[in-house]
């Protein structure tokens, strides 16, 4: 109950390379709007229902997007958004997370009329080697170019 998950697939080293952070193949001239050749991991519909039963805040993920590549329904962001879960998209360094142990901070930058827009999330990580109880690093990580996706409901 109200945890944030950061999904860590490992995609987002291929972030500075449009083309293999995207999936899409080598040797296309494809165009810069193409959506049919993308390949890269997601949320399955499944899983997003599990998160929802499990009742967390929100959720990141260090690929384009919280559906995969394919997606034509995009039921991760639907199910989540129905449930107002919202999710970060293109989150970076996710691989320097513990798998517990870390606060996030969320800063999101004011937009009107948008679904979603660009935002500054800062992690936090608990120190435990101290031997004194729980402490927090006083070195925070910095992920940059994460979307925060409002929350809104899908017709």
């Amino acid at each position: 109950d109200d945890s944030i998950l950061i999904v860590h697939t490992g995609r987002s080293h291929l972030y500075t390379d449009r083309n293999r952070y995207l999936g899409r193949p080598e040797g296309l001239d494809l165009p810069d709007d193409d959506v049919e050749h993308l390949h890269y991991p997601g949320i399955s519909k499944e899983a997003a229902q599990l998160l929802v039963q499990r009742k967390i805040k929100g959720v990141g993920i260090d690929t384009p997007s919280l559906d995969n590549g394919q997606s034509k329904d995009f039921m991760a962001h639907r199910t989540l958004y129905d449930e107002n879960i919202w999710g970060l998209e293109n989150v970076a360094r996710t691989e320097l997370l513990p798998a517990k142990g870390f606060l996030i901070y969320n800063m999101v930058e004011k937009l009107e009329g948008g679904s979603g827009g660009p935002t500054r999330v800062i992690a936090i990580i608990q120190n435990h080697s101290t031997g004194s109880g729980n402490t927090w690093s006083s070195d925070p990580i910095s992920f940059l170019f994460p979307v925060l996706l409002a929350i809104s409901r899908f017709s």
